[in-house]
């Protein structure tokens, strides 16, 4: 498959984030922390009662249940979360902190990355680069874990986690 990683990229062209402090971020983001746990729970029965008691799983394509669960998650964290939500748009859902980190709601696969199509930009947020030098806000991921691809029926875990490219900074459980 094509990506637009396959074309010449220069990495170093770009500003490099600063990861927040793991204990920093907890404290200062205690309650969303407490109630993405609450909202991946709720989303992932929603998701059961009215996604999975429709669709046959040969009728569903494999993004299906994500896309539900994303779905639900940004409706409670509009109703719950509404100023932390001031950029998010329906092409990437991205909270943004009062301390000014960008945290980004996602499905993420056993080595806790995020399930995503590698393109230039979604490599510039794991990498913790910028293409603005004003912009030093880091990225955090809240995310889900499930037994595997397609498999839904149960939440295995819960995260926050910080990445810079393939190292893990921190994780909170």
């Amino acid at each position: 498959m094509f990506t637009n990683l396959q074309l010449p990229f220069d990495f170093s062209k770009f500003e490099k984030r600063k990861p927040p402090v793991q204990k920093a971020f907890e404290k200062a983001n205690y309650d969303l922390l407490l109630k993405f746990r609450s909202f991946v729970l709720e989303a992932h029965e929603k998701v059961h009662q009215l996604i999975f008691s429709v669709f046959a799983p040969t009728e569903m394509d494999r993004n299906m249940p994500a896309v539900a669960m994303i779905s639900f998650l940004r409706k409670n964290f509009i109703r719950e979360f509404p100023l932390y939500c001031r950029q998010a748009t329906n092409k990437r859902f991205k909270l943004i902190t009062p301390n000014n980190e960008y945290v980004y709601i996602k499905k993420l696969d056993n080595k806790l990355r995020p399930s995503n199509i590698e393109t230039i930009s979604n490599s510039l947020i794991i990498n913790q680069l910028t293409p603005d030098k004003k912009d030093k806000c880091p990225n955090i991921f809240l995310g889900y874990t499930t037994p595997g691809p397609g498999d839904y029926s149960h939440i295995t875990g819960i995260y926050a986690v910080c990445l810079d490219g393939d190292k893990e900074v921190w994780r909170t459980n």
